[in-house]
């Protein structure tokens, strides 16, 4: 009996061995086999993500080539800083073609022969600054134009306008999103301003008005990115404190105006058009429509008792065709 139970005890003994070596050994199988689905895992995911980023960039290509991907299009802007346009200095050459307008008309009295025609006439701006890393930036800026019409009516009379604008201004670049930019800019501006009228109908008259002064400016301008450039629209205003001088031959018109206040306003649309120049230089040629309202400074006519003299104010203007070429490096 002893001896029965003995055999009993080591058989018992060698089968709880041989068990527990079978689940160890099932467990190192099974720990195997989650390794390697897990690798087999690892690997198929990587083989997915590199096939999504290659048709993600198949998708770009042909979104940039049908012009809807504003995002591939402001990634290839060639300015140094996408998010400002350009850090450095700049300098632009601008010619415009404008033609003179008046509330009242072209005149040089009040006959019927003394009323003219509006004409386009050139025009010249230039603008230099410098614009930092951070997107702000100063310029300053130089407006002139001036012409002479010597035909006005029927009888020789002339109209001629001599004008020129100074500002100083800070702005300040914003990247909007992808596709717009905007530009806010503040400062100052001196304002130089003379209209000449010549009557020689009988005896020759002239009458003259200048208005200088300074003020505030301030403008906003949107740039909207398009495959093949730029649309910008832009626009300025300035309140203009100073004096008025008027002077008529024909009656005792001679007197000046002082502490009075105009309002000019701008308005500008068109298309821009950026390009490399090679050793750090690029530029950008405008052209676009332009459009200038200033109020308040001439004077219209009255004629009661056939003597022409100067009556209420009247609002002058000029519009017309802008191009320009602007560097920066």
């Amino acid at each position: 009996m002893t001896l029965t139970l003995k055999h009993l005890g080591l058989s018992i003994l060698l089968l709880t061995f041989c068990r527990v070596s079978l689940l160890a050994e099932d467990t190192m199988f099974q720990q195997a086999s989650h390794t390697v689905v897990a690798e087999d895992y690892s690997a198929r995911l990587e083989s997915i993500e590199a096939e999504i980023a290659q048709l993600r960039s198949q998708v770009d290509l042909n979104s940039a080539s049908t012009g809807t991907s504003c995002q591939l299009i402001s990634a290839t802007n060639i300015w140094p800083d996408s998010n400002c346009g350009h850090n450095g200095t700049f300098a632009s050459a601008e010619l415009l073609v404008l033609s003179y307008t008046r509330s009242e008309g072209i005149v040089a009295g009040v006959d019927d022969d003394e009323f003219g025609d509006s004409e386009f006439n050139a025009g010249f701006r230039t603008t230099v600054g410098y614009q930092v890393a951070d997107c702000v930036g100063i310029r300053l800026r130089y407006f002139d134009f001036n012409f002479t019409d010597n035909n006005v009516g029927t009888g020789n009379n002339s109209l001629g306008v001599d004008t020129s604008v100074i500002d100083l201004e800070l702005f300040e670049t914003f990247h909007l999103n992808q596709c717009w930019t905007a530009e806010l800019s503040g400062g100052l501006r001196y304002h130089d301003f003379v209209e000449q009228m010549v009557d020689v109908s009988g005896t020759p008259e002239v009458r003259r008005i200048v208005v200088n002064g300074l003020g505030g400016v301030a403008g906003i301008e949107l740039k909207r990115t398009i495959p093949s450039g730029a649309l910008y629209i832009r626009g300025r205003g300035a309140m203009i404190y100073g004096d008025r001088n008027v002077r008529n031959d024909e009656f005792p018109d001679f007197f000046d105006q002082r502490g009075i206040n105009t309002l000019m306003l701008e308005l500008a649309l068109g298309y821009e058009k950026q390009f490399q120049l090679g050793r750090g230089w690029s530029g950008a040629a405008r052209i676009g429509y332009e459009a200038h309202h200033w109020g308040s400074y001439s004077l219209g006519f009255i004629d009661p008792v056939d003597v022409e003299y100067f009556s209420n104010s009247t609002d002058v203007g000029l519009h017309g065709l802008a191009m320009s070429l602007e560097f920066y490096r």
